[in-house]
């Protein structure tokens, strides 16, 4: 895999799936629904990722994720239902989600349907509108969040839905 550049789809709907190798992963610039539908997919290794650009639907109904490594996503532009219906995903580590998004679009859905998520220590976090509805997020979880966005203006995060809203500190 040492020259490839696309692993879109690659293991789409791959439902037996629950590991997967470490391979080079260097040239790769896009990985838009590269895991897609692997419902027992458990863990993935660390891959390099420091050009990917296009990582929407990479995990997306991926239901029996429980974590992910710190990738680094710096050049992603484009992370649309990256984490999608991964009911089992605990944590987003600290990646950072905002430096190349392009537009609000650019996380649509991201962390839809992920019932199970008490952290997203991304930082700096997302620059455009996005949503953590409904997840399991605490007070300390919010205020995280908020703390580790950039300094933006007319966007909105929704948090309703999340147990913590009720003592966080959004100021």
């Amino acid at each position: 895999t040492a020259n490839v550049t696309s692993m879109s789809a690659m293991f789409y709907n791959c439902y037996a799936l629950q590991s997967v190798p470490l391979f080079n992963t260097a040239k790769v610039t896009d990985v838009s629904s590269a895991f897609f539908g692997c419902s027992e997919l458990l863990s993935v290794p660390l891959f390099n990722t420091a050009n990917v650009t296009t990582a929407n639907n990479m995990f997306n109904s991926c239901s029996s994720l429980q974590s992910v490594p710190t990738f680094n996503t710096a050049n992603v532009r484009h992370m649309v239902s990256m984490f999608s219906t991964c009911r089992s995903l605990r944590s987003i580590p600290a990646m950072n989600l905002s430096s190349n998004a392009v537009s609000s679009g650019s996380y649509t859905s991201t962390f839809t349907s992920c019932p199970s998520i008490t952290r997203i220590a991304a930082n700096p976090g997302p620059k455009y509108t996005f949503t953590v509805a409904n997840l399991q997020l605490s007070a300390t979880a919010l205020n995280e969040i908020y703390t580790n966005l950039p300094s933006v203006s007319s966007q909105t995060i929704t948090v309703t839905g999340n147990y913590g809203t009720s003592s966080d500190n959004p100021t």
